[in-house]
């Protein structure tokens, strides 16, 4: 190799670390601007993300919180029946209700307990509060107050026996305290049906009441 080639290969062996430190800075450059921030796409696609994650979990969730509690009025009724026939046995006719002078018929009638909003908007226009001590009359206190089992503190309830009296049956509607219409139901229970879940939900749900009468009809076709 001739003294010029040397020489030109020596200066080139000279700039190779400096081109490669070039190298290693810019990169090292590139990553520190790089970890300062997300850009906007990621952004945009971390918010896509988070919206379709909540557009999934947030109805679920919802729905099965509706579905316990869905759950829980349908064993309260359940419990509730019990309670009925062991007063009927007891008594020879159904909560709420009174015999008459002559002790011949027992008169039905029809009470709600739990909160009036929820009663006069999905139960019943005319139930009239059940008697309590005075002071908690057509709440849960007068409910307990009355049966031996505890009512759950967010259900409203209709208990009716006056179709056409104490001594032939009785009807509850019930629900939960909520305005979802979508996930939660109104309930009906009846000494011959048990707890039935009503389809479509109505301000007088009582009106799917059955009469006692031996004809097959409702309260809804009562005159």
């Amino acid at each position: 190799m001739t003294l010029r080639a040397q020489e030109t290969q020596a200066r080139s062996d000279l700039r190779r670390p400096a081109i490669a430190g070039g190298i290693r800075r810019n990169t090292m450059q590139h990553k520190q601007k790089r970890t300062q921030g997300f850009t906007l796409i990621e952004l945009v696609v971390a918010t896509l993300i988070i919206g379709l994650l909540a557009a999934v979990l947030i109805p679920n969730a919802l729905g099965a919180r509706a579905r316990a509690n869905n759950s829980a009025v349908q064993t309260f009724l359940k419990n509730f029946a019990q309670e009925m026939e062991i007063g009927y046995a007891d008594g020879g006719f159904y909560y709420p209700g009174e015999l008459d002078v002559d002790e011949r018929v027992a008169a039905g009638d029809e009470v709600f307990f739990g909160a009036p909003t929820f009663v006069t908007n999905f139960l019943s226009s005319t139930a009239t509060a059940a008697v309590g001590d005075g002071s908690n009359d057509g709440t849960k206190g007068a409910f307990d107050g009355e049966f031996e089992i505890a009512m759950p503190e967010n259900i409203s309830m209709v208990v009716r026996s006056n179709i056409p009296d104490a001594h032939s049956g009785y009807c509850v509607v019930a629900r939960w305290n909520s305005q979802d219409t979508e996930n939660y139901h109104t309930y009906i229970l009846t000494p011959n049906e048990g707890v039935q879940v009503l389809q479509g939900v109505t301000a007088e749900a009582v009106d799917n009441c059955p009469v006692f009468d031996g004809q097959g009809g409702t309260v809804a076709d009562l005159p």
